[in-house]
């Protein structure tokens, strides 16, 4: 049912905006707001209808000045007032806590705005005064000057014109019975609806001279069904692409990332317990059967130095020999070593647990973490921590995939000298570890992994204690 005269109020967003602002500015003791626009605005439905829903009478005083002097009491009646009486009949009503609004203010006369100032900013903020005031924007300067006299603060808010959907809208609610109408207007009446510069009381005046001509029209109940579905499928196939993309990108920067990935059949399940990383193997068929490396010698067999850093826990037994070179004339019974004699003697090739860099070798990114972690493990306390980030099985190519991968971090703006690598020996293969970070304790280390770069992600990081990574090495 259209909304009758004396009902018109057309809340739009931007009037609750303001509604909203002015009773927050309530809850500060002396405050000024100040509510201005054009001439047939709406200001004054605005307060009316700010009155009704957000005060009582009991706390507040609504006026309205005219233009011949007078002012009337809006909550109580249409009687008239002189001026003169304002200060004895209005403000001696005011208590703590009171709200004063005055609307039309620039109709007062200048002596009358300028008394109504002072005594605002003798007593309103010791009483807990507060003013509401409605001016046109042609009034605006006049009142700015009497605020600097006495350096009042005023918080002002501008009512501006109705957009063009609004005013539609407006039409739609005094023009149509049914709210899923919507109101038409014949092309002809678009020059003079763009003239009411969206100002209320212009549109009143447009619908009063042409209301017979706007038609309402029912709008089909599905159309809103059919925007959402359309909408819905238009915002998935874009996340759909952008998911695509993303998916896309994560894989070509992990080409070399996947190259490193551990076998199923290594490791079933691990877990951490206090500091140590509990792994449960599965079996794995034995590439060499000897448990010892097995000396061949034919006519003369040179013995070099068994690199300790090559095999951790095995340390070959050394024959009591003083000379560098054994021939089998020189042999004892005290010293035997085993002798294989065969046409074409077997080879046995034992693959080292780590890297030997030759002298003068640039050493790899690899290595260089490699020898670093050696001595970060060496002079580190057992309560440190630190993330680990991926484990891989040596071999040529996983060596040379991970030295790709390292330096694809360091493009990528991660700081390599918190990486980490440390080997292990594990069930007749060699196990590396690549950690990042130092952390004093556990529990940082924990919150550090919540915050790890996505480059390091990938493989489920998980924590590690410097004595548990010690044990590990050391086959504990």
């Amino acid at each position: 049912m259209p909304l009758q005269n004396q009902d018109r109020f057309f809340l739009t967003r931007q009037s609750a905006n303001i509604m909203e602002d002015l009773s927050r500015r309530l809850n500060q003791a002396g405050s000024i707001s100040l509510l201005y626009g054009p001439e047939g605005i709406g200001k004054s439905r605005l307060l009316d209808q700010f009155v009704e829903t957000r005060l009582t009478p009991e706390n507040s005083i609504f006026v309205r000045f005219n233009v011949n002097n007078t002012y009337v009491e809006v909550t109580e009646g249409k009687d008239e007032f002189e001026f003169d009486t304002f200060f004895n009949r209005e403000i001696s009503r005011l208590n703590k806590n009171f709200t004063l609004l005055i609307d039309q203010f620039d109709n007062a006369p200048a002596d009358m705005q300028l008394n109504i100032l002072k005594f605002w900013d003798k007593v309103a903020r010791e009483k807990d005064f507060k003013l509401i005031i409605s001016i046109q924007s042609n009034s605006l300067h006049l009142l700015n000057e009497l605020s600097q006299r006495y350096q009042l603060q005023i918080d002002s808010v501008e009512l501006k014109p109705l957009k063009l959907e609004e005013q539609m809208g407006y039409l739609r609610l005094t023009s149509c019975a049914e709210l899923r109408q919507l109101a038409v207007i014949p092309a002809a009446l678009k020059k003079p609806l763009k003239l009411t510069n969206g100002l209320f009381s212009q549109l009143e005046a447009f619908r009063s001279q042409f209301g017979d001509q706007i038609s309402c029209k029912e709008v089909a109940l599905n159309s809103r069904g059919k925007f959402k579905k359309t909408l819905f499928y238009s915002v998935s196939g874009l996340f759909l692409v952008l998911l695509s993309v993303i998916i896309v990108q994560q894989k070509v920067f992990n080409k070399d990332l996947l190259q490193l990935q551990i076998p199923g059949s290594i490791f079933k399940s691990s877990s951490i317990q206090g500091s140590k990383l509990k792994i449960e193997p599965e079996p794995e068929p034995l590439i060499v059967s000897e448990p010892e490396p097995v000396l061949i010698v034919e006519e003369e067999v040179s013995v070099s130095k068994i690199n300790s850093s090559l095999f951790s826990e095995m340390k070959p037994v050394e024959p009591d020999v003083t000379t560098e070179s054994i021939s089998p004339g020189d042999m004892t019974n005290s010293v035997k070593p085993e002798v294989i004699v065969a046409d074409e003697p077997e080879i046995i090739e034992v693959k080292p647990a780590k890297v030997t860099v030759k002298p003068g070798q640039k050493q790899t990114v690899f290595e260089q973490r490699l020898r670093a972690t050696e001595k970060w493990l060496e002079t580190s306390d057992n309560k440190l921590a630190s993330i680990q980030i991926m484990t891989l099985i040596s071999g040529k190519k996983r060596l040379q995939s991970l030295n790709r991968y390292l330096n694809k971090l360091k493009s990528q703006q991660i700081n390599l000298e918190e990486i980490k690598i440390y080997s292990a020996d594990k069930e007749d293969k060699t196990i590396y570890g690549v950690l990042y970070g130092e952390y004093e304790t556990i529990s940082m280390a924990y919150r550090g992994i919540k915050h790890l770069p996505d480059a390091l992600n990938a493989n489920h990081p998980i924590l590690r204690t410097v004595k548990g990574i010690k044990d590990e090495i050391h086959g504990r």
